[in-house]
């Protein structure tokens, strides 16, 4: 009905516009009679809990202050929409004109956009006028909070309104929730991630329920059985519930809608089927979180033909990935190598998929475990499993190929094998049972992280039964016997160990592979030192020696020698591992790999404490430090730098770093360098007790226990403790917060790890250490770990 009948009816008078002024100060009037009259209502409030995300919340709280976009950005079913809802209850005292929330999901198209701002602000449309124009006018001078829900299908459309909004409208505010960035000046994005979800082997109860996800879990599940509790007998399924679920809320309330049929070690059991399972969502919900698969479907319907098929075909990758495996799998006649970076982007984008912090110079990539199991079902669907995993194999073997031709291998590589270590498992179940040989270089390679993941047995599972199903006569199968071997000797398995090492040494002799012989010899000659048989090892390392100076191998006759060399410290024969050592090491420190560097310092070191020369051991034992490539052998120097605070009365230093060591230990489950070293290490850590009150002995060994692996690092470098439990000089410039944090720096934690350590945002931590900087008159991090070892205090252990 046009304004003028409008007004009739009401039996006033239609205006008469004389003019264009006298149009324009009516519409003036009519904005500013609509902004009395809107209503300053937000959604209405939820019926259920909400938990955690506290520190979300407060850094949230502190963008919207100081930004006038904010987007809150996620994987579908990450809990947008409830941490949005939350975080306006908390800020609505700051918007006197209110809190407007448009629920976009229902809106088909861009061009809609607009008219569900207007019905959200209750705004009527003006004859002659662009809606937008009408919209800026009314939300000129208000100080209001709008609201975007679920904008990632009208991405375009949003930010085309919502910049000219906010360029008109200054006092106006916008929070958004999308799967996708708008990509507008001045947006502020936050990425919004799953709940916090436990180690599903984090031990007791009440570890698990310092979980956010875990007490979403259970609060929902009690809202369907309200005798659910968490017990002795489901608490690890419930914990691995949550973390195979990401910590995704709207997962993790499907799952825990099923506790009343199913309990939950059958739910776990079903996991890989969750599709199927977690559909149960409440019967008002919108069709996007009415099951874990409409919540996905709904960001994949928005991808473009090539976006799907690049999501489908990652979806082979279990362990993350970086651009060169994308490239691998991807990369096809459709699409350019160069153009999967640009796929990858777009992914990520989407929230579809997302960087791994700390990966180092590679980038590296993810996908949630529901996301990839999504894109398996479409693989599957499409008729491109094969073809996926084919690519995956041919990347991985020729990777791979690296590893296995040379004798020692390249530390860059063995970080390759540790990084890309659940992919090579998994493409070896997908050839499982063929006689596929890209089998061997796969199982090889992957042999090589054994002491590093601690899963010995599966990875021997794969390796024989890799053997099994290749050709006898495979190239491969001798430097594969040996990888074998190295894992029945770790489970003890001293038969078995030496059989596979002598066929693999004499398949790679009969092929004339001398370097190999001589290097395969050596673990041949290792393993008799383990089995108790002295004179088969040495006479084995000899021969190592001899077969390596043949082939011109230098670097495999020095590491030869530095076995002999151990074995002479084994059997208490110092002198003569000295001169063995003297040979050996300038020839490993010249040419070999780090970890055969570290190997044979620390051998060094051992001789040189044997026979009382501590400085000299002390400088071998940290120079292994500096440059293991790995934690599983770093305990052994740890112990190496214990044995000489004993000898130099250091009691409370030893204990602490023997203490750390354990911890090192327990991580990788390894349980020593034979049991002559940890007759060293016993006899030490019963010297250092000795000369310590009781109490004292038992605070330095929890002290060292409490140490973190950069913390261990730290302290085996200083004679300061600058613990978890030092204490403040009385002269320090810093607040006692300020040390804190200066303390953990120096410990070599990252602002993010300090924040969560500390329960306080990642911007709160860098102001922090922007104060301490200032303060200490350096600039570095460096720098403050330096000043906390010069003047931390306590005894100079």
């Amino acid at each position: 009905m046009p304004d003028g009948a409008a007004a009739a009816r009401k039996g006033g008078r239609a205006p008469v516009y004389c003019s264009a002024a006298c149009r324009q100060r009516a519409y003036r009037e009519r904005a500013r009679d609509q902004r009395q009259a809107a209503p300053q209502a937000r959604r209405a409030p939820r019926l259920d809990r909400f938990f955690g995300r506290e520190r979300d919340l407060a850094d949230l709280r502190q963008l919207l202050r100081g930004n006038r976009l904010l987007t809150l950005a996620g994987p579908p079913g990450v809990g947008k929409t409830r941490l949005a809802d939350e975080l306006t209850a908390r800020v609505a005292r700051g918007y006197p004109d209110g809190i407007r929330v448009v629920e976009l999901g229902p809106v088909g198209h861009g061009d809609a956009v607009a008219q569900a701002v207007a019905a959200a602000l209750d705004i009527r449309e003006r004859p002659g006028e662009p809606l937008p124009e009408t919209l800026q006018a009314v939300l000129r001078d208000r100080r209001l909070l709008l609201v975007l829900d679920s904008c990632e299908h009208l991405v375009d459309a949003c930010a085309v309104l919502v910049e000219a909004l906010l360029r008109r409208c200054s006092r106006l505010s916008v929070l958004a929730t999308t799967r996708e960035a708008l990509h507008l000046p001045g947006e502020v994005v936050y990425q919004v991630a799953g709940l916090a979800a436990p180690d599903p082997a984090a031990g007791s109860a009440a570890d698990l329920l310092n979980s956010e996800a875990v007490q979403l879990f259970l609060d929902r599940a009690r809202d369907i059985d309200p005798t659910f509790a968490l017990t002795d007998a489901n608490q690890a399924h419930v914990g691995t519930v949550c973390a195979r679920l990401d910590g995704l809320p709207l997962a993790i309330e499907l799952a825990a809608r099923t506790v009343r049929m199913l309990p939950v070690a059958d739910l776990v059991a079903r996991l890989d089927d969750r599709f199927s399972l977690l559909t149960s969502g409440p019967r008002t919900a919108d069709r996007r979180h009415a099951s874990l698969r409409a919540a996905i479907d709904w960001s994949h319907e928005q991808l473009s033909a090539r976006e799907r098929m690049a999501l489908r075909r990652l979806s082979v990758l279990v362990g993350g990935f970086g651009l060169e495996a994308a490239t691998a799998i991807c990369a096809a006649a459709e699409v350019r190598a160069s153009a999967v970076f640009e796929l990858l982007t777009a992914l990520a984008d989407k929230s579809l998929i997302a960087p791994v912090p700390g990966s180092g110079d590679t980038a590296r990539f993810r996908m949630l475990e529901s996301v990839r199991l999504y894109g398996r079902e479409k693989l599957a669907a499409a008729d491109e499993e094969a073809l996926a995993f084919d690519r995956l194999v041919d990347w991985l073997a020729a990777r791979s190929k690296v590893v296995l031709d040379t004798p020692s291998v390249p530390t860059a590589m063995f970080e390759w094998v540790l990084v890309e270590h659940d992919n090579l498992s998994h493409a070896l179940d997908w050839l499982a049972g063929t006689a596929d040989e890209r089998q061997l270089l796969l199982g090889g390679a992957l042999a090589h992280a054994r002491f590093e993941r601690g899963n010995v047995g599966s990875s021997r599972m794969l390796l024989d039964r890799a053997l099994e199903s290749t050709p006898p006569d495979a190239r491969y199968r001798g430097r594969v016997l040996v990888e074998a071997g190295w894992l029945a000797a770790w489970q003890g398995d001293m038969e078995t160990a030496i059989r596979l090492f002598e066929d693999g040494v004499a398949r790679q002799r009969a092929r004339g592979l001398l370097r190999m012989v001589s290097w395969h010899l050596r673990g041949l000659g290792h393993v008799h030192t383990e089995n108790g048989d002295r004179a088969a090892a040495i006479a084995t390392l000899e021969e190592a020696v001899r077969v390596a100076r043949q082939c011109g191998a230098h670097g495999n006759a020095a590491a030869a020698l530095q076995n002999l060399a151990w074995d002479a410290v084994v059997h208490g024969e110092p002198d003569r591992a000295a001169k063995l050592m003297d040979e050996a090491l300038p020839v490993i420190l010249s040419s070999e790999p780090r970890r055969s560097q570290s190997a044979a310092l620390h051998t060094a070191g051992t001789i040189a404490w044997m026979r009382g020369g501590f400085r000299e051991a002390q400088e071998h034992f940290l120079a292994s430090v500096d440059i293991r490539d790995t934690t599983t052998s770093l305990a052994f120097d740890i112990e190496g730098l214990a044995l000489v605070a004993v000898a130099t009365g250091r009691p409370e230093r030893a204990l602490r770093l023997l203490a750390a060591a354990g911890t090192l230990r327990r991580a990788y489950g390894r349980e020593g360098e034979g049991p002559r070293w940890l007759g060293f290490v016993d006899k030490a850590r019963a010297a250092a007790r000795r000369a310590l009150p009781a109490d004292r002995a038992d605070a330095a060994a929890a002290a060292g226990r409490r140490l973190s692996t950069a913390q261990t690092v730290a302290y085996a470098h200083s004679d300061v403790w600058v613990g978890p439990d030092a204490t403040q000089p009385a002269a320090s410039p810093l607040s006692a917060r300020e040390y804190e944090v200066a303390r953990l720096v120096a410990g070599g934690l990252t602002n993010g790890q300090i924040g969560a350590h500390l329960g306080v945002s990642v911007r709160t931590v860098e102001a922090h250490v922007r104060s301490v900087r200032a303060k200490l008159h350096v600039r570095s991090r460096t720098q403050i770990a330096g000043w906390m070892v010069r003047h931390a205090a306590g005894r100079p252990e």
